[in-house]
């Protein structure tokens, strides 16, 4: 049963991380402001800075770690009984809240992503992760009631 429950739950991280990284691209192509670009860098991890990937490389590795956390997210939230539709949504979208600020200071690290100033950068990334958390919310919601 939970073997099955650990599956949809992957599928939804996916679907809610090709969400986000669609609203980023649109964002990104639509302001200018290096927000899909930074969901994409990896400039900061050791070995993965000395190589060059491709987008479509880049997605994957983001969508991994959407996979990854939306398991998390639902074994967390299903060990504490967490339920009902409005604390999912309260839980993801605090949680990927926090993702968004404590990941944003890392444009420091590289020249491609947006300053740490530069506040609309900031707004557009903070906003893009409520709604991921919004979407992953919906879907770890169906999963965590049967």
């Amino acid at each position: 049963m939970i073997e099955k429950k650990l599956y949809s739950t992957g599928l939804w991280g996916l679907y809610a991380g090709l969400i986000l990284a669609i609203h980023l691209k649109i964002v990104e192509a639509v302001t200018g402001e290096k927000v899909y670009t930074l969901l994409l860098n990896v400039d900061y991890l050791p070995i993965a800075n000395t190589v060059q990937f491709v987008e479509p490389v880049e997605v994957l590795f983001h969508l991994l770690v959407s996979v990854f956390l939306s398991i998390l997210l639902f074994y967390i939230m299903f060990r504490i009984k967490i339920t009902s539709m409005s604390k999912v949504l309260s839980f993801t979208v605090v949680v990927n809240i926090l993702i968004a600020i404590a990941y944003f200071p890392m444009t420091t690290l590289s020249e491609k992503t947006p300053e740490i100033t530069d506040y609309i950068a900031l707004a557009h990334w903070i906003f893009a992760h409520i709604v991921y958390g919004i979407a992953l919310g919906l879907m770890l919601h169906r999963s965590l009631k049967k």
